[in-house]
């Protein structure tokens, strides 16, 4: 059965403990109540789709409904939802094939939450979690004591400004990429805490083009883990932060973090944190300028190529670590290629065992011109003989 809501559709539509047909809204949807609870849909067809724009309306799935869907979405529409709210709450979703479980093709202020959906009453889908296909502003993506297992990936959108995306004893299951943006995003704001980020065939989150005035944050025993890059952001990387705290754990397939270029950039790993990479750990392409990373308070940073690795000129770039942290790599620790101009690496307060703690097994490092440090087995290395000071001991190993 499908229901059909033309121009002069009701204001509110409701079902309880029932069998659901699909449901299609032909023409613009202002300000329409939906909600569904304890009901089950099982059509070869989109739940609901909404063949105009949508605004000031809402979409709640409660109390253990059951949709199972072959080859289509729950939420599709083909054009922009503004002040609208959809809500997954204590029910089953799963799509089959390459479809989506919910499909926005842009969005002006739109939050989709998904809570307590666990176990068989977790959301599966073939393809993607949730799509903005146009992307838009104000994107709001809220996940709470779920999980999330894709085909493809959980979060899709094109080029977007104040994005969040939260993930609270939560699991994301990603087939490919968890979040991916085809164009550039600004103001992205990605929470996990208790959570589990995982993306099976790719890289936990890619920007095609720039990242800008963003934050990704693990905390209180998240893991982040990839088979491919942890991030990948084609263009530039600006005035962003990434952190992981609080007995966090970072882990991928190849590298870290990767970015075009930078400037303003922040890594910190605290609170007995550990970072690994199965390649390199944080890669700039070219020219990198305002770069931090401060590794502290028991945390680690284990990389299986170089630990930091500019492409280019790299201006103003500081390495703290200190409180019994470290720094392990199976290559040089810090590789610049180009002109380096104001580099700064600290080694402090790690404790007896500095040289457990601060290691390298690459036969390339150069160290200073203060004449303090001349190694066989050197910790940095600056291609073309740039220099700078280092205040650290010197470690045979």
């Amino acid at each position: 059965m499908t229901f059909t809501a033309a121009q002069g559709s009701p204001t509110t539509i409701t079902a309880s403990s029932s069998t659901l047909g699909c449901i299609v809204f032909q023409s613009t949807v202002t300000s329409v109540p939906m909600t569904f609870t304890g009901s089950s849909f099982s059509q070869s067809c989109h739940f609901i789709e909404f063949d105009n724009t949508v605004s000031s309306s809402t979409v709640i799935v409660e109390g253990g409904c059951v949709h199972n869907i072959p080859g289509y979405s729950a939420i599709y529409g083909y054009s922009t939802f503004s002040n609208f709210l959809l809500r997954w709450d204590t029910s089953q979703l799963t799509t089959t094939g390459s479809s989506n479980a919910f499909y926005l093709t842009a969005a002006a202020t739109a939050t989709i939450s998904v809570t307590n959906c666990n176990g068989v009453r977790q959301l599966k889908t073939g393809g993607t979690g949730l799509v903005v296909a146009n992307g838009g502003t104000q994107i709001t993506f809220l996940v709470v004591s779920s999980t999330i297992t894709s085909g493809s990936g959980t979060f899709q959108s094109g080029t977007a400004t104040t994005v969040t995306i939260s993930a609270t004893s939560t699991s994301f299951l990603a087939g490919t990429t968890n979040m991916y943006f085809t164009g550039s995003v600004t103001s992205l704001w990605m929470y996990s805490q208790t959570s589990l980020i995982t993306a099976y065939g790719g890289s936990n989150v890619i920007v095609n083009s720039n990242m800008a005035s963003s934050t990704i944050t693990c905390y209180s025993s998240s893991t982040f883990s990839a088979t491919g890059n942890g991030i990948s952001v084609v263009g530039a990387i600006t005035s962003s932060s990434f952190t992981i705290t609080s007995a966090s754990y970072w882990n991928t397939g190849s590298v870290g973090i990767y970015a075009g270029s930078l400037n303003t950039v922040n890594l910190l790993i605290t609170s007995s944190s550990a970072w690994y990479t199965a390649a390199s750990g944080f890669v700039v392409g070219g020219a990198a300028s305002n770069l931090g990373i401060t590794t502290l308070n028991s945390a680690s940073w284990t990389n299986g190529g170089v630990g930091l690795s500019i492409g280019g000129a790299a201006t103003t770039v500081n390495v703290l670590v200190q409180g019994n942290a470290g720094i392990f790599s199976t290559d040089q620790n810090f590789y610049i290629m180009g002109a380096a101009t104001s580099v700064s690496i600290t080694i402090t307060s790690t404790g007896s065992s500095d040289a457990v703690r601060i290691t390298s097994t690459s036969f390339h490092w150069w160290c200073g011109d203060d004449g303090e440090c001349s190694c066989a087995r050197e910790r940095w290395y600056f291609l073309n003989g740039s220099k700078f000071l280092h205040y650290g001991r010197c470690h045979f190993r």
